[in-house]
């Protein structure tokens, strides 16, 4: 079975360009354009692995983290934070909201891949 990644990045650009990458992998992909779609998709959707951008309307990518570990459904779904916020304030607050990665915009792909790669291995999926 293919392991499921939900996107939640408000820009259409990253969703489209990460989201085809990966379905062309042959992984199971569903978007989020918000937070709080994120939030009901990562219910809904039960993910493998989650790609979370920071910067986002409504709701940060940081708030959405607190609230996927809150949750006991979501709580130990992997989660990757997507961001151009490149100073230790921002990388400090993805630790501290228990994220299993962080990639900075622009980012290679095949860094994102790899590091998606390697945390679903460890979860037993991929």
């Amino acid at each position: 079975m293919a392991a499921r990644i939900l996107i939640i990045d408000d820009s259409t650009t990253i969703t489209k360009l990460v989201k085809y990458q990966f379905m062309a992998d042959g992984y199971d992909v569903v978007t989020a354009d918000d937070g709080p779609a994120g939030l009901k998709a990562a219910e809904e959707y039960d993910p493998d692995l989650i790609l979370l951008d920071v910067m986002m309307p409504e709701m940060d990518g940081y708030e959405v983290c607190r609230r996927l570990r809150a949750v006991e459904n979501t709580r130990s779904i992997p989660i990757v934070i997507l961001t151009s916020i490149v100073d230790f304030t921002g990388m400090q607050e993805g630790s501290e909201v228990d994220a299993d990665g962080y990639i900075c915009k622009p980012f290679e792909m095949v860094e994102l891949k790899k590091l998606v790669g390697e945390i679903l291995q460890r979860g037993g999926q991929g």
